[in-house]
């Protein structure tokens, strides 16, 4: 008969929402370390001190026990500590919507909205926004644009039609038009310019 306790998988009703969900598992060479140590491992940018207060608070075993600091933790043990999620940089959260039908929709992406979550932006991304409007059956982005890039984004509902439009921009067969803002008077007016981009260093 299997004694082990099972995972705790519920969030503890005093943890926000918009808290970040880690999960560490106590590999052998981890074995006999105090929780506070253990976890100011894993979160090296921690102080020992914060780590302490986050395990009063936010961190709880597989049963859903909270892990106090002191506590000597065991090979195969998971424990799960909520953080609080960094401040993000403030970027536009509004989007237009070009087009819509039961399976594409086609996004009108201001500049300086990042598309995919990143160390940086977690809620001020064009993903995050479609899951506020759509719910979590949101529609799916095919293709990505840069941040600073405003434009038409196309996004599938349903499994089939993200792998039939990915499929179509793998294989080249949508086109595309990029239009450049540039300041002064570009000589000559028209031709190909085949060299390397380099970062601004403004």
């Amino acid at each position: 008969m299997n004694n082990q306790p099972t995972y705790q998988k519920q969030r503890p009703s005093h943890i926000e929402d918009d808290f970040l969900e880690l999960i560490f598992e106590v590999v052998p060479e981890y074995s006999g370390w105090r929780a506070d140590r253990f976890v100011a491992q894993k979160i090296p940018r921690l102080s020992r001190t914060r780590v302490q207060r986050i395990l009063k608070r936010y961190a709880f075993d597989e049963a859903g026990r909270q892990v106090k600091p002191n506590r000597i933790l065991r090979a195969g043990e998971k424990i799960t500590v909520y953080k609080q999620p960094p401040d993000e940089p403030d970027t536009p959260r509004e989007f237009g919507v070009l087009y819509e039908d039961d399976y594409l929709l086609a996004v009108d992406k201001p500049p300086g909205l990042p598309v995919h979550p990143t160390a940086r932006y977690l809620k001020n991304t064009l993903t995050a926004l479609l899951e506020e409007r759509y719910g979590k059956n949101r529609p799916v982005l095919t293709h990505r644009l840069d941040s600073e890039t405003s434009g038409v984004l196309l996004c599938a509902k349903g499994i089939d039609v993200e792998r039939k439009t990915k499929r179509l921009f793998a294989q080249r067969k949508v086109k595309k038009t990029y239009l450049a803002v540039v300041e002064g008077i570009v000589t000559p007016a028209a031709g190909q310019i085949e060299l390397p981009l380099l970062p601004s260093e403004d």
